[in-house]
């Protein structure tokens, strides 16, 4: 399982988690309660990651929001979607 915390601080931008490259997006921006993540996952050689599970957590830092995790749909070629709360 790989498990992405997404940090949202107005822009949302790419991260690495161990040895892959993660770039998300989001959809509306600002975020609203029924927001789109989407992650498209890369390894150290830019190759898609297919894992079997991933899960975004959408926790910000600061907030009094509580924990907030999705599991992501695989879209194909190291792509995942989930929707999440963010209001």
């Amino acid at each position: 399982m790989v498990i992405l915390r997404w940090a949202i601080c107005g822009i949302v931008c790419s991260s690495q988690a161990g040895d892959l490259t993660v770039q998300p997006t989001l959809s509306p921006m600002p975020p609203t309660k029924e927001s789109t993540l989407e992650a498209t996952i890369t390894d150290a050689r830019g190759k898609p990651v297919t894992k079997p599970t991933v899960e975004l957590d959408l926790s910000m830092p600061g907030m009094t929001m509580g924990e907030q995790r999705v599991k992501g749909t695989s879209q194909g070629n190291g792509r995942y979607t989930a929707q999440g709360n963010f209001a």
